[in-house]
């Protein structure tokens, strides 16, 4: 109960600049809903809140949707409500939320339940790093059984996820790291 307090009051002092109070005890009782070492790397400010995952300790870690306001702070329910969400590649795409569950498929969110829907689940796809936006267009490195580590793409379409390019043929992969935005419409990155 401490630990959500103690988030809680951090998330509010930080995020929506008032004065210190316990929104919502997400996981009442002596257990904590939220990994506070975690927070800060597991959250997103989106549309005038807070979106982030917690465990309320009825079905694992799902995401929730903060104003700052007791009854503003909801748990949002995706598609399958039992799809832990890892929430270390949440970002701004498009007006909503991407982000990855502990199963590495991709969702997205506009902060509602109606507006929360995966996009996709490439089987046995490790994602390697978190995304990068460039010309409406997520990239991302991620493993594959039959590529190796490559990048892959994806957009706010169900089903979109697939590979850019595999540049090194076979299980190995090209192990692309750092994916950067050239500000013209292009990227580069390092890769074997």
């Amino acid at each position: 109960m401490k630990k959500i307090i103690i988030l809680l009051l951090i998330i509010s002092t930080t995020v929506f600049a008032q004065i210190p109070q316990l929104l919502k005890d997400i996981n009442a009782g002596p257990g904590s809903g939220m990994n506070p070492t975690n927070l800060l790397a597991g959250a997103i400010a989106y549309n005038g809140g807070l979106i982030f995952p917690a465990n309320d300790g009825a079905g694992g870690s799902v995401l929730w949707f903060s104003n700052g306001t007791t009854t503003g702070t909801n748990k949002i329910i995706p598609v399958t409500t039992n799809t832990p969400i890892t929430g270390t590649s949440f970002t701004l795409f498009k007006g909503r939320v991407l982000f990855t569950s502990g199963y590495n498929e991709i969702w997205i969110t506009d902060g509602t339940n109606a507006g929360t829907y995966q996009i996709s689940a490439i089987p046995n796809l490790t994602l390697n790093t978190g995304f990068t936006i460039i010309s409406n267009t997520a990239y991302f490195a991620a493993t594959s059984p039959t590529n190796g580590q490559e990048i892959f793409k994806t957009d706010t379409v169900v089903g979109s996820a697939s590979i850019l390019k595999d540049i090194w043929t076979g299980t190995p992969g090209s192990t692309p790291i750092s994916i950067t935005d050239d500000n013209s419409g292009g990227f580069y990155f390092i890769a074997n």
